[in-house]
């Protein structure tokens, strides 16, 4: 076997570590930002910073929101739960809600959508 060579498809204990510090930061700056109910929600809205941007890009390619559904219910794209299904179904929704961004503004347009989903999620609203 090669030096250095993963025996294993586990990720190195580096980037376990470095994950978990910072979901640790991302839920303190949430109780400082947002208060301590916060610090419940931080879980399910760092897992959204996974899945938003990915829905919001469907915008960004000029697809429609009945080609995003369909290409989320291929083979390898299902939620993993009914609770992820509906998460991901009012992503979906908010990426498809107001002006869509034009091939220009589209980084800053997914930023500050991205911003706004988060900031909505940490204080309750979402």
């Amino acid at each position: 076997m090669e030096q250095g060579a993963e025996t294993n498809s586990s990720p190195p204990r580096d980037e376990v570590a470095i994950k978990a510090q910072a979901a640790a930061e991302f839920a303190q700056c949430a109780t400082v930002v947002f208060g301590p109910a916060a610090t419940a929600r931080a879980a399910a809205c760092e897992a959204d910073l996974y899945t938003l941007p990915v829905l919001l890009l469907y915008r960004v390619d000029s697809q429609t929101r009945s080609q995003a559904e369909l290409d989320l219910k291929r083979p390898g794209n299902e939620d993993s739960s009914p609770a992820a299904a509906r998460r991901t179904a009012n992503m979906l929704a908010f990426a498809y809600q107001g002006r869509g961004p034009t091939s220009e503004t589209a980084s800053a347009w997914i930023e500050k959508r991205t911003d706004e989903w988060t900031s909505a999620c940490l204080s309750g609203q979402r």
